[in-house]
């Protein structure tokens, strides 16, 4: 069945099908079993956040606002990475327990706190699956207006606590003839007797999922209608480039001035699909899928338009990474692409002059033998990795400025908050009395410590501390 008779199948059924559809989505959630925020002042250092979330428990959320029949509601979905729990073995067993509280506050009203435990039981030590989750789904019925919701896990054997924070404005859908919900992303959903069963996507990297990004929203109409749905899928671009230029033939730094993270972003269209539907009144699902598009970041955008000139739109941010990731060895762009920091840019159009794979990367391997050496050659894109776990947001973690930083520098020996905006790093050379101390500046506050981003204000150097450590990268054992 193709795209266009497949989706207005489902819309023909879509009343008679959204209780299953949703209702089998919450208890397939509330019975599987397959980047996160200490409880911070925002005057904590953000490296000592960052490095501090390897210890607490990990997870991802996501929210889906839609209409129902009873004004709105909020479908808060959370998704526990099981290897980072405190487990206790009983017989053959391995056990671990923990608890999430998901708060829902502001419009006006009064909190509302859901309390879930849950139990995790496993045959083998987690620590070998490090994708396994589990998941589960908390509603709350909703106003229109800006809501804020904090999702907070404790994993019971560690005592250990990991809270993240979003905002989500739902439109007043009283009086509008045409409304479309969130969008949500599916790992999968399958078709059955009673209507359809979603599977939807919780984690972080959409590279995760198949070529064919499948995704669902919910559409409301006041009448029955003819309305034509248009799928887009536009590419998010930075207008500044993204990665500084550091490198051996530069003694003094170029500031990263823009925030990545803003608004101010050109988008180009990647993927546009357009169908007639036929819509009745009240509720009906739209499904839909696209090709998945390469690694980067994206806007997904459905809008509806009946005969009678109606119209709603509804949009979704989405990133791309390979499905390594946060690891790059694979990724030989990124390998490349991150040496900038330690060579010329020379020594990188030699690199990549060849046409193939496969001798690029011998030239790269012919880099790291004649400079660091093959163990250095580990070691540098371990820290890439490094950085990507700690640092990412809306850029990968190895192009930020603290991500550069610890790759060519290594972690900081001293971090200091200077009130509620900067954080000096600073480096010490072992040998000498020589120091470097650089000043990073919060460019995005946001309620949520993880999703900050930072720039560099300063750098202090007794002596050109930098083309030391670069040197020390680029020198054999």
């Amino acid at each position: 069945m193709n795209f266009r008779s497949n989706l207005k199948q489902v819309l023909r059924d879509g009343r008679r099908n959204a209780f299953t559809i949703l209702a089998s989505a919450a208890l397939m959630l509330s019975g599987c079993s397959s980047s996160n925020q200490t409880e911070t002042t925002s005057y904590q250092c953000y490296y000592d956040y960052v490095n501090s979330k390897a210890a607490l428990p990990e997870f991802d959320g996501r929210l889906f606002w839609s209409p129902d029949s009873a004004g709105a509601r909020l479908d808060v979905y959370v998704s526990v990475r099981e290897s980072r729990l405190k487990y206790g073995r009983e017989n053959n067993s391995f056990i671990a327990s923990y608890s999430c509280v998901v708060l829902l506050s502001g419009n006006g009203g009064a909190p509302i706190s859901k309390e879930i435990d849950r139990n995790v039981i496993l045959a083998s030590y987690p620590e070998a699956d490090q994708n396994s989750f589990d998941a589960f789904l908390v509603s709350f019925p909703i106003k229109s207006g800006e809501h804020n919701v904090q999702i907070s896990v404790t994993d019971n054997g560690s005592r250990q606590k990991a809270s993240r924070f979003y905002t989500i404005n739902v439109p007043d859908v009283v009086d509008k003839p045409l409304v479309l919900s969130d969008i949500m992303l599916l790992a999968r959903y399958d078709s059955l007797v009673q209507g359809r069963k979603i599977t939807p996507f919780i984690l972080s990297n959409v590279g995760l999922l198949p070529d064919t990004l499948k995704f669902f929203t919910v559409l409301s109409s006041k009448k029955s209608s003819e309305d034509s749905l248009f799928i887009f899928a536009y590419r998010i671009i930075n207008k500044e480039p993204n990665v500084p230029t550091f490198n051996v033939q530069m003694s003094a730094y170029q500031p990263m001035a823009y925030n990545p993270c803003g608004n101010d972003v050109d988008t180009v269209l990647v993927y546009r699909h357009s169908t007639a539907i036929d819509s009745k009144e009240g509720l009906s699902f739209v499904f839909g899928s696209l090709p998945k598009p390469p690694p980067g970041n994206f806007l997904l955008k459905v809008s509806a338009t009946n005969n009678l000139g109606d119209s709603a739109t509804t949009s979704l941010k989405f990133q791309v990474h390979d499905k390594d990731f946060p690891k790059i060895s694979d990724n030989l762009h990124d390998m490349v692409n991150s040496l900038n920091y330690i060579a010329a840019g020379v020594e990188i159009k030699k690199i990549l002059s060849e046409k193939t794979d496969s001798s690029v990367k011998a030239n790269l391997i012919t880099f790291w033998k004649d400079h660091g050496g093959l163990a250095k050659m580990v070691q540098y894109y371990q820290r890439v990795s490094l950085a990507n776990q700690l640092f990412t947001s809306c850029l990968e973690g190895w192009k930020t400025p603290m991500g550069m930083y610890l790759i060519v520098c290594g972690s900081p020996d001293y971090v200091e908050c200077v009130g509620e905006w900067d954080e000096r790093w600073s480096y010490y050379q072992s040998s000498s009395q020589n120091s470097m101390t650089v000043i990073f500046r919060l460019a995005q506050e946001t309620p949520n410590i993880g999703d900050r981003f930072y720039r560099i204000e300063q750098v202090y150097s007794t002596v050109d501390l930098w083309d030391y450590y670069v040197n020390q990268w680029r020198t054999p054992y």
